[in-house]
């Protein structure tokens, strides 16, 4: 059943300071096809990667906030299937107050995340839908993956960075093999691009 609340998919938002600092993230993760665990915001420690499954239209006004100096979510990300993610281990946050961390099994401490809606100033961030996997890192290819763009300029930008990419790979190959078998190894673009256009 469809939910206007909930997104059948979960987007991996890049966190950093900036539009262009968030882009050159995503490059790195598009380049080596995985995407970074970290313990940043998680306690005990645990290396995650967080994503979400509100919609993207949740976001807007999240994004159109943001200022450059905010280490933030921003319009670039990773979407990829929920249910994907759970065959992998993938699982919702548990929303709830500090003190029920100690409570917790070991094995969903790394899925706790502080809910206190009392406390002055409230803390609440289950608007995020917020979902982890509990690794070190995540490989993604063209199949399990799509791209998050905030504008069609950056997509552009994109595909010439893959295409010079892809040029300095063949250059590489043609110091080990002939110019025709090193072309072999050059790829056409194959991911799926969504442009967030907010």
């Amino acid at each position: 059943m469809e939910r206007p609340d909930i997104c059948r998919d979960l987007i991996h938002f890049i966190r950093a300071y900036g539009l262009n600092d968030a882009y050159q993230i995503l490059l790195e993760i598009i380049r080596t096809r995985k995407i970074i665990g970290s313990n940043k915001c998680i306690r005990g420690g645990y290396n995650c990667i967080c994503f979400s499954e509100a919609p993207l239209h949740f976001f807007k006004m999240h994004f159109q906030e943001l200022t450059c100096s905010q280490n933030h979510f921003q319009p670039f990300g990773i979407k990829i299937s929920k249910r994907w993610l759970f065959e992998l281990g993938g699982r919702p946050v548990i929303y709830e107050p500090e003190e029920d961390f100690d409570k917790l099994h070991e094995s969903h401490k790394w899925r706790h995340v502080r809910f206190e809606p009392t406390s002055n100033p409230p803390i609440d961030f289950t608007w995020e839908r917020e979902w982890r996997i509990k690794t070190d890192e995540l490989r993604i290819t063209e199949l399990t993956a799509k791209i998050i763009m905030p504008t069609v300029e950056y997509a552009r930008d994109l595909f010439r960075w893959y295409d010079t990419d892809q040029d300095l790979m063949v250059q590489m190959y043609t110091m080990i093999m002939d110019e025709m078998s090193a072309l072999q190894y050059r790829k056409d673009f194959e991911w799926q691009i969504e442009i967030v256009n907010f």
